[in-house]
C-alpha cells in the first residue's frame, strides 16, 4: 500500500468516529492514576466515594437519611439525586475496580471521552465529518474538558449529558436516508434519553437540562404554525424517509433539502417539530423548578409581586435543582465571574469563540451554517446565564457550555477550509474577489485569536490560581510555582495562536502560491510555506497536543505540589525496617492512601521535638507553615528537611542518610553575619529591618531569569507578615521580582532581633516589549492587595535613594 492510498483510507468519512474515539482515549486516559489526589478538595470526594463503596458492599452501615416528609429539608434526602453523578461514578469505580486514584477516576474519564464523542457527533451532524474531527480536537484542548475528565472535583457529566441531548435532538431533526433512517432515529432517541439522564444527574434541571433544551428550542428559524404542523404530520415522515438527499449519519451536514407541498423544506419541518418539543420540555422544566423553589404569598414587603401576590423563595432543598435556592444573592459572585471562568477554562482556543459564534449565527460564513450558529450561540449564552444565576443563588458552578464553543469554532474553521477549496476550484478569474474577501476576514480573525490567546496566557502567567482553582472556584488553590512553570500557559498560547494566525494570515490561493514559490527552498522557508498552506491544519494538530499537555504535563506536574502522593513516595523510598513515621497536623486521609504502613500522630511542636529525638530513624510529615516556628523551637538541635515538593507539608527526619537536606532556613536565618555579600548597602525600614547588602548581576539578557539575593539584619521584632517588592524601572516600563521572603517558609512576624536574613529569589527579566538599556532597581516591604497596597516606611537611606513611595534605590542592571 502506497502512502497516498493509506492517506485516502485514513480520510474516509466512515472512519471519522474512530479517530475521534482514539483522540479522546489518548488525551484523557493515559497515566490516569499517576497524579495524586489534590488536597483537600479532590481527596474529600475520594473519601466520600470510598464510603459509598463500603456501604454498597455492606462493610459499613448505611448513613441514615432524613424522613421523606421532613417538611422543609435543608439538604438532599439521598445520595442519588441531581448533581451527584461524579461521586456516584467514583464510588462505582472504587467498588468495581479498586480504591486507587485511577480506579475512581476511570468512570469519570469515560464520561469525558463520551463528551468528546458527542462534540464530534454534533459537529458532524451540523457541518460534516471534518468539522466533527476539528471540534473534537478543539474540545480536547480545553482545560475544562481534560481536567474534569481526570479529576474527581468534576462536573463533566453535565457537559457530556447536555452534548448528548443536543446531539440527539439535532439528529432527530435531520434523520438519515433510508435504510439508515430507522437506526439513526433509534440512536437519536438513545442519545436524548441518556443525555437527559446524565445532564440531570450531573447538573440538575437548571444547569443540565435547561440550557441544552432551550438552545434547540430557540435555534429554529421560526416554528411553523400549528395548522402547518398538522398538515406535516402525514407528509413529513414519508418525505424524510424517501425523498431526502441526505447520506449516512456521519456525513450529514452537506444536504440538498427538498420542498414539500406546503412550501416547507424537509429539514426545516423536522427542525420545527423538534424545536416545538424542546420548547414544551423547557416549559415543563421551568414550571417544576418554580414550584419547588418559590412560594406564592399575600404581599410581602421588598419581594417580587405578580398580580398582587408575592413570589418568595422557599429556602428549601429542591430535588429538581439539586440545591438550596437562597433568599439573598451571593454578592461575591459577579456577573462577569462566569465569563472569566469560561475564558480560562477554554484557554487558549476559547479566544476564537466570539468570532465563530457571531460569524455563524449572523450568517457571515453562509446561510447553510446559520442554524449551527444559533444552536451553539444560544447554548453557550444560556450556559453562562444559568451558571451565573446558580452561583449567586445556590453555590459554585462549572461552566458547562464549552462543547458549544468547540463546535462553533470547528464549524467556522471548516467553513474557512471549504471556502478556500471552492475558491481554488473556481480559478483566478472567478475566485479572485472571493479570495480577497476571505483573506480580509481571516486576517482579522487571526489577529483577534492571537492577541486574545496571548492576553489570556499573560493573565495565567501572573495568576496561575485561575487555572489551578478552575474546578473548585474562589481561587482556593493558590500555590507558588517556578517561573518556568508559570510561563507554560503563555508558551501554549504563542504556539497555538501563532500557528492559527499564520495559517489565516498567510494563505494565498494556489495560483498565487505557485507563482511565488521558488524551485528550491531552505528549512526556514519550507516552514514558512507549510504555515502558509497548512497553517490552520497545523494549529488544529497543536490543539490536540495541547490536550495532552494539560493531562500529562500540567496536571501531573502540579500534583507534586498539591498532592501528598509524591512526598509519601519519597518517604517509602528512604525508609528501612524499624523506621517510624509521624504526622503533625491534619493531612486528612492522605496517610491512608499513601503511607503504606502505620504512623503516629504528633501533637504540637514539643511532640515533634520528642519524636525526632528518638535514637532510631524517624520521619515526620510537618505543615510547611510551621517550619519557622519549628526552627525556633529546635533552638539549634539537628533536624533535616528531606522533601519540600508539597505545597502544604514537609518531610522531616532526624537523620539525613541517603538524602539531601533541603531545609531553606538552615542557610537563610543565621545568628552571625553571612558571607557572600557582594555589594554593601545600608537602609532601614521602620527602624526594624536593615538592608545590609545585596548580590545582583550587572547585566542580564532580556527574557532571561537571574538570581538575586538580599541580606537583612533584624533590629526589632516585626509585627505582621510583609512581602518584599523589587522593581526594575526604565524606558517607561517595569519588570519586577515581588515575592514572599525565604520562599514563603518564614514570615517576617517570626523574625527575631539579631537575626540575619539571606533572601534568595529569581527574577524574570522583561519580555518582548522591553528595550535594551539600564533599569533602576528599587526595593521595599509591602502588605495588602490591589489596590490597597501599603509600603513599610523607610526611616534611613543614602541621600537620594528614597522616593515618595518608600522605595529604596539600590543600583542599576543592564538589560541586553
Amino acid at each position: 500500500m502506497t502512502l497516498s492510498s493509506l492517506l485516502r483510507t485514513v480520510r474516509r468519512p466512515a472512519l471519522a468516529p474512530l479517530w475521534a474515539l482514539l483522540l479522546g482515549l489518548l488525551v484523557v486516559v493515559p497515566f490516569l492514576g499517576s497524579p495524586g489526589l489534590w488536597e483537600p478538595q479532590e481527596m474529600k470526594v475520594a473519601d466520600d466515594a470510598l464510603a459509598r463503596a463500603d456501604q454498597a458492599k455492606g462493610t459499613t452501615p448505611p448513613v441514615k437519611k432524613p424522613p421523606p416528609n421532613a417538611g422543609c429539608p435543608k439538604e438532599a434526602r439521598g445520595d442519588d439525586g441531581p448533581r451527584t453523578l461524579t461521586p456516584r461514578l467514583a464510588a462505582w469505580g472504587a467498588s468495581t475496580f479498586g480504591s486507587a486514584e485511577g480506579d475512581m477516576r476511570l468512570p469519570v474519564a469515560a464520561m469525558g471521552v463520551l463528551c468528546l464523542l458527542a462534540i464530534f457527533g454534533l459537529g458532524s451532524r451540523l457541518a460534516g465529518p471534518r468539522a466533527g474531527l476539528i471540534a473534537a480536537a478543539i474540545g480536547a484542548s480545553f482545560p475544562l474538558l481534560v481536567l474534569q475528565s481526570r479529576q474527581l472535583t468534576s462536573d463533566i457529566g453535565t457537559a457530556a449529558g447536555a452534548s448528548l441531548l443536543v446531539y440527539g435532538l439535532v439528529a432527530a431533526s435531520r434523520p438519515a436516508k433510508w435504510p439508515w433512517a430507522i437506526p439513526d432515529l433509534l440512536l437519536s432517541a438513545i442519545a436524548v434519553a441518556l443525555g437527559g439522564l446524565l445532564a440531570f444527574w450531573g447538573g440538575g434541571a437548571f444547569l443540565g437540562l435547561l440550557p441544552a433544551l432551550a438552545a434547540v428550542g430557540m435555534a429554529a428559524s421560526g416554528v411553523v404554525a400549528l395548522g402547518a404542523l398538522a398538515r406535516l404530520v402525514g407528509q413529513v415522515p414519508l418525505h424524510l424517509l424517501a425523498r431526502t438527499e441526505w447520506g449516512r449519519p456521519w456525513t450529514i451536514g452537506r444536504v440538498r433539502p427538498y420542498r414539500d407541498a406546503a412550501g416547507l423544506r424537509g429539514h426545516d419541518a423536522a427542525t420545527a417539530v423538534v424545536a416545538l418539543l424542546a420548547r414544551l420540555a423547557v416549559a415543563v422544566v421551568l414550571i417544576v423548578l418554580f414550584v419547588q423553589i418559590y412560594d406564592v404569598h399575600n404581599p410581602v414587603p421588598n419581594s417580587r409581586q405578580i398580580l398582587g401576590k408575592s413570589i418568595v423563595p422557599r429556602d428549601c432543598w429542591s430535588q429538581a435543582l439539586g440545591g438550596l435556592w437562597r433568599f439573598d444573592d451571593d454578592l461575591r459572585s459577579t456577573y462577569d465571574s462566569m465569563f472569566e471562568h469560561a475564558g480560562f477554562g477554554m484557554f487558549p482556543w476559547g479566544a476564537l469563540a466570539p468570532v465563530a459564534l457571531l460569524g455563524l449565527s449572523l450568517g457571515l460564513v453562509g446561510d447553510d451554517r446559520r442554524y449551527a450558529g444559533r444552536i451553539t450561540l444560544a447554548w453557550a449564552a444560556l450556559a453562562w446565564l444559568t451558571g451565573t444565576i446558580f452561583e449567586r443563588k445556590v453555590g459554585f458552578a462549572i461552566y458547562a457550555g464549552f462543547p458549544a464553543c468547540a463546535v462553533a469554532i470547528a464549524i467556522w474553521l471548516d467553513s474557512v477550509l471549504a471556502r478556500r477549496a471552492a475558491i481554488e476550484a473556481a480559478g483566478p478569474d472567478a475566485g479572485a474577489d472571493a479570495a480577497r474577501a476571505l483573506r480580509m476576514e481571516s486576517r482579522l480573525a487571526g489577529m483577534w485569536a492571537l492577541l486574545g490567546m496571548i492576553v489570556l496566557g499573560k493573565d495565567l502567567q501572573g495568576f496561575p490560581e485561575k487555572l489551578t482553582s478552575l474546578l473548585v472556584g474562589a481561587d482556593q488553590i493558590k500555590v507558588t510555582l517556578a517561573a518556568a512553570t508559570k510561563s507554560l500557559p503563555l508558551i501554549v498560547a504563542i504556539c497555538n495562536g501563532g500557528a492559527l494566525a499564520a495559517g489565516l494570515w498567510l494563505w494565498r490561493p494556489r495560483w498565487q502560491r505557485d507563482a511565488a514559490t521558488p524551485p528550491r527552498v531552505g528549512r526556514a522557508q519550507a516552514l514558512w510555506l507549510l504555515l502558509r498552506r497548512r497553517g490552520v491544519e497545523v494549529a488544529i494538530v497543536l490543539a490536540a497536543l495541547t490536550g495532552v499537555f494539560w493531562a500529562q504535563v500540567w496536571q501531573r506536574g502540579l500534583s507534586k505540589r498539591l498532592s501528598s502522593k509524591h512526598i509519601f513516595a519519597v518517604y517509602r523510598d528512604l525508609r528501612h525496617s524499624g523506621d517510624v513515621l509521624g504526622v503533625m497536623g491534619d493531612m486528612g486521609n492522605a496517610p491512608r492512601y499513601y503511607a503504606d504502613g502505620d504512623y503516629e500522630t504528633i501533637k504540637g511542636r514539643d511532640g515533634l521535638i520528642a519524636f525526632l529525638d528518638r535514637p532510631e530513624r524517624a520521619f515526620a510529615m510537618v505543615p510547611g507553615s510551621e517550619l519557622c516556628a519549628v526552627h525556633r523551637a529546635f533552638a539549634g538541635k539537628p533536624y533535616y528537611v528531606l522533601d519540600d515538593s508539597n505545597a502544604r507539608f514537609l518531610l522531616m527526619s532526624n537523620k539525613v542518610d541517603g538524602a539531601v537536606d533541603k531545609n531553606p532556613l538552615s542557610k537563610a536565618i543565621l545568628r552571625s553575619e553571612p558571607e557572600g555579600i557582594k555589594t554593601r548597602f545600608s537602609a532601614t525600614f521602620d527602624d526594624r529591618i536593615e538592608l545590609i547588602g545585596y548580590s545582583m548581576p550587572k547585566a542580564v539578557e532580556n527574557r532571561s531569569k537571574f538570581t538575586m539575593t538580599l541580606f537583612f539584619k533584624v533590629l526589632k521584632p516585626v509585627p505582621g507578615a510583609w512581602k518584599i517588592f523589587v522593581h526594575f524601572d526604565g524606558k517607561g516600563l517595569r519588570f519586577q521580582g515581588d515575592h514572599a521572603p525565604i520562599r514563603e517558609r518564614c514570615a517576617t512576624s517570626y523574625w527575631q532581633e539579631g537575626d540575619y536574613i539571606v533572601d534568595t529569589f529569581e527574577v524574570e527579566a522583561g519580555d518582548i516589549t522591553f528595550e535594551p538599556g539600564n533599569y533602576q532597581a528599587r526595593i521595599g516591604f509591602f502588605t495588602g492587595s490591589a489596590p490597597n497596597w501599603k509600603n513599610m516606611k523607610v526611616t534611613q537611606a543614602p541621600a537620594g535613594a528614597k522616593d515618595d513611595a518608600d522605595r529604596v534605590l539600590i543600583g542599576t542592571i543592564a538589560l541586553q
